[in-house]
């Protein structure tokens, strides 16, 4: 059964972020910035439409969509890409796929406790845990 994501989250932990950002290859001065901010989430989780703001002093980034429809999603706040985004639930873990210029890319959240959990996926980094931790 899903869980209830609702919140304002603040971030305490992004672990190898950096990485990530340079398999994404986003350049290096806004690299260096996204790797120094600690954006907080919030989310606002009704049924099936779930709406999560990251954000930041630098930049904010929305994504607004309904588990289970493939959406269009402009990641022009990130890296400069568009894509066609699916996000699942999986047992009590919200799952998604990007499908794009840049394959095998996507993320997991998930609630322990007090603590919202992401890890993001790139297939160029298989080894490597993209790791961070929000808080309410």
């Amino acid at each position: 059964m899903p869980v209830d994501l609702n919140g304002y989250w603040k971030m305490i932990s992004n672990d190898n972020f950096e990485e990530y950002l340079k398999a994404l290859d986003v350049n290096v001065a806004i690299r260096k910035i996204a790797t120094l901010l600690k954006p907080d989430k919030d989310i606002a989780h009704d049924g099936d439409h779930i709406i999560i703001k990251t954000l930041s002093t630098f930049k904010n980034y929305n994504m607004d969509f309904y588990v289970g429809k493939e959406f269009e999603e402009d990641l022009s706040g990130v890296d400069d890409r568009k894509c066609m985004t699916t996000i699942t639930w999986e047992g009590d873990k919200l799952v998604c796929v990007q499908k794009g210029e840049i394959e095998g890319r996507g993320w997991t959240h998930w609630v322990e406790g007090d603590e919202l959990h992401l890890v993001r996926k790139h297939r160029f980094l298989p080894r490597i845990l993209i790791y961070a931790i929000w808080t309410l």
